[in-house]
């Protein structure tokens, strides 16, 4: 993938497109005006990103010089779609998917550790709860106490178990089999972008270095 097919494809990872843009003009290009950075990816690599990469690198910029995404429901929305490979849509409701809002809290933990707040904690279990969840995946395991709350407990503590055991068959309930296979198309989906971001993060730093 040359330079102007990195900064134009759609499914280019957003880390990537961070590390290209901190390789090329250091981190104080993380508080330039967006139309900057778009002007100075066009001056060295010949190419202005897509509508849908300039969203992911600006979701990029958000985490790293605010609170609002680690405390405003609606921000942090904002922030985890062009994650996901999502263009944001201001003004409108846009509920992400479990999958992309996971991979959304995954990518903001790498760019810079912070809690999330009390509304943005409901907001996730709202959206776990919502397509059928009755325990958070791993990486959402702070949700724990809300989602238990919610759902029977008695479910919540076998869906539990059977997640953290070794065996890998799926149970012979219906509704556990359910919720196991939930679990693994998320993970799997998760793979597939680590795999995904890794590829991409060499490249960036090979386009980067020409």
């Amino acid at each position: 993938m040359n330079a102007s097919d990195f900064l134009t494809s759609p499914t280019t990872h957003p880390t990537a497109l961070h590390v290209l843009c901190l390789r090329s003009f250091g981190t104080e290009y993380i508080d330039w005006e967006p139309a900057t950075v778009w002007q100075e990816l066009h001056r060295v690599f010949g190419k202005t990103p897509s509508s849908l990469n300039k969203s992911k690198i600006n979701a990029c910029k958000a985490t790293h010089t605010g609170e609002a995404p680690f405390n405003d429901w609606y921000v942090f929305e904002k922030v985890v779609l062009p994650f996901g490979f999502v263009i944001p849509q201001f003004g409108v409701l846009q509920k992400p998917s479990v999958a992309v809002a996971t991979h959304g809290v995954g990518v903001m933990g790498q760019l810079r550790s912070r809690p999330f707040s009390t509304d943005i904690e409901k907001y996730l279990a709202g959206l776990l709860l919502a397509e059928g969840f009755v325990v958070p995946p791993k990486q959402l395991e702070f949700l724990g106490r809300r989602i238990a709350d919610a759902v029977s407990p008695d479910m919540f503590s076998r869906v539990k178990n059977i997640l953290s055991g070794a065996d890998r068959s799926l149970p012979k309930d219906a509704i556990l089999a359910a919720q196991v296979l939930k679990h693994r198309d998320l993970q799997n989906y998760l793979l597939a972008y680590k795999r995904l971001q890794d590829e991409h993060l060499v490249l960036a730093h090979k386009l980067a270095a020409n």
